[in-house]
């Protein structure tokens, strides 16, 4: 698989200042981790933090100088913000499986990624009524 750039399409703000996603940018970040690789092992497009803000940056979803400091002052650091985003995006992917085969998105699907040292963890999701 190869992701192509395309190039930001923006709707218009107020102050003419915009970072708006598609459906297209949706699609290329759940597959910017290739499951079927080669050999049957997953590719991992985005292996760095550095891949991923040229990835967000280069379509106009994001200031690199933003998600730079984002990646580098969050709980845990750039590893732990990387993580978190392998974990946004495997939701992604989940949900958007759900609707292709007409299921339910599975509620243990959305992996989260371990809150970083000294971070208090969420609060367990409760659990539908029986």
């Amino acid at each position: 698989m190869q992701i192509v750039d395309t190039p930001a399409t923006t709707l218009a703000m107020p102050d003419g200042h915009a970072h708006a996603a598609d459906l297209e940018a949706l699609s290329d970040l759940i597959n910017s981790e290739e499951l079927d690789g080669r050999d049957g092992v997953p590719e991992e497009h985005l292996p760095t933090v550095d891949d991923a803000i040229v990835y967000f940056t280069k379509r106009g979803l994001a200031h690199e100088a933003s998600m730079r400091a984002q990646a580098e002052s969050g709980p845990g650091g750039a590893d732990a913000w990387l993580k978190r985003l392998y974990a946004t995006r495997s939701a992604l992917r989940e949900v958007w499986d759900a609707e292709v085969e007409a299921r339910t998105p599975s509620a243990a699907a959305p992996p989260r990624a371990p809150p970083a040292a000294g971070t208090p963890a969420p609060p367990p999701t409760p659990s539908p009524a029986a």
